[in-house]
């Protein structure tokens, strides 16, 4: 019987390389840009993005000793989607879109974790020291989050952290019950000037999505991670569902995107609307590349799922 597709993407990423003759104190590693001689147990771990790259290697208990990441709109550097970790001592090298190279330099790493995008970053920052790549984009979530551990030398505890959010979700799936095939769901993320970005189930929704075997709307179900275009409202019924999921990231201004939302004419008008069944996820909380975050997602899926009266006529296909 043929593997499942997440095991062969593990199989071929997470094995070990033999292309490589490494130095002392290293070993080869394969990755999705390839094969890379890295330490045996890194102790200098620069990152050069904070959620995709700083956030998953802290829930596996690792500090890095740099990232890249953003900043506030005062131009206060921070690292997003790290709430509750402690990063005081992450040096901040610059925008995750163009990482300052001198800054991680500066650094003396010993492991760079690089994502696919902005491209060229391995060749850009390789001269300095090893870098992978860490994609859990073109990846799904979870084989990216092991490739990851295995890196860092915590495969153990991303198995346990794995297993743990698989049990969560058998559990959430005997909450929810029958609504799983019953109810239709569609999730978006409403932009300024009446436009909204379809979810196309990459990252932490898209294991979300998976592991609770949830039915999502055609329209939305169709794409590939990455895929989706920018619509107009106008483009909503279809986009609609028994459960329409909003995310917002407002930050400070919580509730702002949501309000706006539900006040505009044509979203009153939706069936989901009348039937009060518009769901807000905050998407600070779960959206990012970590198995916390697609735990955060199946919570708020399942508590919207298991509403009493919710109804699931609402969509026709």
């Amino acid at each position: 019987m043929p593997r499942p597709l997440p095991v062969v993407l593990a199989l071929i990423f997470a094995g070990p390389a033999f292309g490589l003759d490494c130095p002392s104190g290293q070993r080869p590693f394969g990755h999705p840009a390839g094969e890379t001689c890295i330490p045996i147990a890194p102790q200098r771990i620069v990152t050069l993005s904070d959620q995709n790259g700083l956030l998953p290697l802290l829930e596996l208990g690792i500090v890095p000793v740099g990232s890249a990441g953003h900043a506030a709109a005062d131009g206060t550097p921070l690292f997003r989607r790290t709430e509750g970790f402690d990063t005081s001592t992450v040096v901040h090298v610059g925008s995750y879109q163009a990482p300052d190279r001198e800054a991680v330099a500066a650094l003396a790493p010993d492991l760079i974790i690089a994502t696919p995008w902005p491209e060229g970053q391995v060749e850009a920052f390789s001269p300095i020291a090893p870098t992978i790549v860490f994609d859990p984009f073109g990846q799904p979530l979870d084989v990216a989050l092991l490739n990851l551990a295995d890196a860092v030398g915590r495969s153990a505890e991303a198995e346990r952290l794995r297993a743990d959010l698989r049990a969560r979700a058998e559990a959430l799936r005997s909450r929810i019950g029958g609504r799983l095939t019953s109810v239709s769901t569609s999730f978006i993320a409403p932009q300024d000037g009446r436009s909204f970005w379809p979810e196309t189930g990459g990252q932490a929704a898209g294991l979300a999505f998976r592991l609770l075997g949830i039915r999502r709307v055609p329209a939305q179900e169709a794409l590939a991670p990455g895929e989706g275009d920018e619509l107009g409202f106008e483009a909503l019924p279809e986009h609609m569902g028994d459960l329409l999921f909003v995310l917002t990231y407002d930050g400070e201004g919580a509730g702002a995107t949501m309000a706006a939302f539900l006040a505009d004419p044509l979203v009153q008008a939706l069936p989901v609307a009348e039937a009060d069944q518009i769901v807000e996820i905050v998407g600070t909380e779960t959206v990012g590349a970590a198995w916390g975050k697609a735990r955060a997602f199946m919570e708020a899926l399942a508590a919207a799922m298991s509403r009493p009266g919710l109804r699931d006529d609402l969509f026709i296909e």
